[in-house]
């Protein structure tokens, strides 16, 4: 796992200063290349997979990107890689939430949903193709496709 107190220098105000031009691809290698472990790292130590934890970094350097322009840095307000915790802990919470609704779709959903709006026979149609055999379920839920 990789050391999140590996580099903790303070973030450069001039480093912030240039992000704010999306067009200037040095500094946000630069930006990229000095946070991107510990996005990572953040996201591995919060259960996610490796697939997961990449997201979480594509998505919290997008997210920087879309908020970078109005950002004001005040070092005595708040550091910067607070700020970039913060957004990174969002996204990870977001991320748990879309899979957990995801695990909750179990293949028993939509019979439920069907007896819930009345449609027993419909219900009954689901049940005998979703995988049943001597009374016991086969498998516990669809993997989503990639």
């Amino acid at each position: 796992m990789i050391d999140q107190n590996e580099d903790l220098e303070p973030t450069r105000q001039s480093l912030l200063a240039r992000l704010k031009n999306w067009e200037d691809q040095t500094s946000w290698l630069d930006f990229f290349t000095k946070y991107w472990r510990l996005i990572y790292s953040v996201a591995r130590r919060s259960s996610l997979s490796e697939d997961e934890a990449q997201e979480v970094v594509q998505e919290t350097i997008i997210a920087v990107c879309k908020a970078i322009r109005t950002f004001e840095y005040d070092p005595q307000h708040c550091l910067f890689r607070s700020w970039l915790l913060q957004l990174t802990h969002h996204r990870i919470g977001r991320l748990l939430h879309k899979r957990s609704a995801r695990l909750d779709r179990t293949p028993f959903s939509e019979e439920l949903e069907a007896v819930s709006a009345g449609s027993m026979a419909q219900c009954n149609r689901s049940w005998k193709g979703s995988g049943m055999r001597n009374g016991r379920r086969t498998w516990w839920w669809r993997l989503p496709s990639r």
